[in-house]
């Protein structure tokens, strides 16, 4: 009687680490999928150096790759100057392209890229548009896949 008394203990502990085993990796694998949703859901973050600028300074831009795709940029245009008029934004009028636009730089997952441009905009509040091609080759023609932008800022 004493040993089915035992065995039954035992059976219940057994079980009882088991069931905590089990909650412990599900937890563990519901943190994980989380973490990577966010992960993915960040994607690209682009940043000015200042909130406010004068016409025809320098304003230096950071990007951070955050997502897992190869980013390429365009070697004719690597990033738009955009206006917002009316709560809306428009894009400045750029000379159309004559030549092949072409793949000259990739940015990897995790990489950091800075750069600098002299503002021409006029006055108002702006941000950068950077069209990138995901998963593309160096040399091949550029087509934007994605695009992201940068804060807002402004040109007094």
């Amino acid at each position: 009687m004493k040993t089915k008394v035992k065995s039954k203990n035992a059976f219940k502990i057994i079980l009882w680490i088991l069931l905590l085993f089990l909650t412990i990796v599900l937890f563990w694998l519901v943190r994980n999928w989380i973490i990577l949703k966010n992960y993915e859901a960040q994607n690209v973050a682009i940043s000015t150096d200042k909130a406010n600028y004068q016409e025809e300074e320098a304003l230096r831009l950071k990007i951070k790759n955050e997502s897992r795709d190869t980013l390429c940029f365009s070697n004719f245009f690597p990033y738009f100057l955009e206006r917002k008029e009316d709560s809306r934004w428009s894009l400045y009028k750029y000379v159309p392209l004559q030549n092949k636009d072409l793949i000259v730089k990739c940015m990897t997952a995790g990489e950091i890229k800075a750069f600098e441009t002299i503002l021409f905009g006029g006055k108002g509040i702006h941000r950068i548009a950077i069209p990138f091609c995901a998963n593309c080759q160096v040399g091949a023609e550029f087509q934007a896949n994605k695009i992201y932008h940068s804060n807002e800022f402004t040109i007094e």
